[in-house]
């Protein structure tokens, strides 16, 4: 389904399928993309990123500098991110892709980890919960410039989470 911008939703169609099916994999967008990175293929992790323009045409950019799943997206100004998630043990990878797709990797997490949450609010990118070998409360920011910076924690340690925003939340 696609919203056209009137309140109303049109079905478009088939399009074409991502290169690589997977599960546990990530979505951010940034610019004129819709990103889906990383994830778990019925034999191994996946370090491929699939990109969709406004046309619906798929490309294939750089991949993620590690295979990985079960890791969080979200974009913040000219930059789509991909965080954490599970190689052989937690990650604290990050991965950015600027408006052209090129890929960089910015600061690591604070603390590595899978199963996180990912949101933008404002001018920053955040990172929340997880797990390591225990849940985790840690939040790690990101502003439009790619510098990291730790706000202050979540109130519960937790894993398996959900984040969207809401006006300046």
């Amino acid at each position: 389904l696609i919203y056209s911008g009137e309140q109303e939703l049109s079905y478009y169609g088939t399009i074409t399928p991502l290169s690589v099916a997977r599960y546990y994999l990530a979505a951010a967008s940034v610019g004129d993309y819709a990103l889906f990175g990383g994830g778990q293929t019925s034999g191994s992790r996946s370090a491929v990123v699939d990109a969709y323009n406004t046309s619906l045409t798929r490309s294939t950019p750089t991949a993620l500098s590690t295979a990985r799943r079960q890791l969080a997206a979200c974009s913040v100004g000219n930059y789509g991110l991909f965080g954490g998630g599970y190689v052989s043990a937690a990650s604290a990878v990050v991965n950015a892709y600027n408006t052209s797709l090129t890929r960089s990797t910015p600061t690591a997490l604070s603390v590595a980890r899978y199963e996180l949450a990912a949101c933008s609010v404002g001018d920053y990118g955040l990172f929340g919960g997880g797990f390591t070998t225990s849940r985790s409360a840690v939040v790690d920011a990101y502003n439009t410039s790619l510098t990291r910076s730790i706000p202050t924690a979540l109130s519960t340690a937790r894993d398996q989470l959900a984040a969207c925003s809401v006006g300046n939340y």
